[in-house]
């Protein structure tokens, strides 16, 4: 994943795990999943309400 990154001033990156990475040099946030209403609602508004009504159950 090191290539991968940014090394310039001034630059984050956010990455994401279901697993501990732990070779990484970095600050490690342990976060709680999103509950199922959270969930759907995050997807509606990053992909659009229009898009994930159209999908009905499987948005879910």
């Amino acid at each position: 994943m090191h290539p991968l990154l940014p090394s310039g001033p001034g630059c984050s990156v956010l990455v994401t795990s279901r697993k501990p990475l732990t070779t990484l040099d970095a600050e490690h946030l342990h976060l709680a999943g999103l509950t199922e209403e959270e969930a759907v609602a995050l997807l509606a508004r990053v992909a659009g309400p229009e898009r994930t009504s159209r999908c009905g159950p499987a948005s879910r």
